[in-house]
């Protein structure tokens, strides 16, 4: 009985998360955990992709030429058609 019910409480754990949870109950536990507190350690271990830290991207390069020629759009007063504008800025 007891070995079923480790077996379903194990169930759909990833081989990393059961690693992770032996070494844990190793270095924490003086005796034998119950099934509720292995799977604590196996909790704290699960991590959602999608919730991993990203590094910051690179900042984006600018162009010293097009970053004049809007300047002188801005300081001219004159706003041109976003058509005109970019027909200027990328012109080079």
């Amino acid at each position: 009985m007891a070995k079923r019910e480790w077996y379903d409480a194990l169930d759909g754990l990833t081989p990393v998360q059961l690693r992770t949870a032996v070494d844990k109950v190793r270095q924490e536990c003086e005796w034998p955990p119950s099934i509720a507190e292995f799977l604590k350690y196996t909790k704290t271990e699960r991590r959602d992709p999608c919730h991993v830290p990203l590094s910051a991207l690179p900042p984006p390069k600018g162009d010293p030429e097009v970053a004049r020629k809007a300047l002188e759009i801005i300081r001219s007063g004159r706003l041109p058609s976003r058509e005109e504008a970019l027909k200027t800025l990328v012109s080079t």
